[in-house]
């Protein structure tokens, strides 16, 4: 029997929040944004593939506004990814002139089935 997993790739143009640049973009905070749990109902359909969802990180780190960029094709991941970034995740907010504002970040979040055979 195979498994499933939900992962995050990086943001598009994320930096590491650091090295003193005042003018950043805000990312997600990987380390304690967990993945959406993988559905049921896509895992028995074996429905796969890539969210891109687009966030409006607040000042303060918070997801003000997320929606979907591109579709995984399926709406049960894609309805799994929003509620997961919209419920449970914060970032890192982007820097300009050294000031915490709010910017538009891309999240790709990918859902994969894992063949218990295919791991070695």
């Amino acid at each position: 029997s195979g498994g499933a997993a939900a992962g995050v790739g990086n943001a598009d143009g994320a930096g590491d929040g650091g090295g003193g640049d005042p003018n950043s973009i805000a990312h997600a905070d990987y380390a304690r944004n967990p993945p959406p749990a993988y559905p049921a109902i896509a895992r028995r359909r074996a429905q796969q593939g890539t969210v891109t969802v687009s966030v409006l990180v607040g000042a303060d780190g918070s997801v003000e506004r997320a929606e979907v960029a591109d579709s995984s094709g399926f709406d049960t991941l894609d309805d799994a990814a929003l509620e997961t970034v919209r419920s449970r995740w914060r970032f890192v907010p982007a820097r300009h002139g050294g000031l915490a504002v709010e910017s538009w970040v891309l999240v790709p979040i990918r859902f994969a089935l894992i063949e218990a055979n295919a791991i070695r």
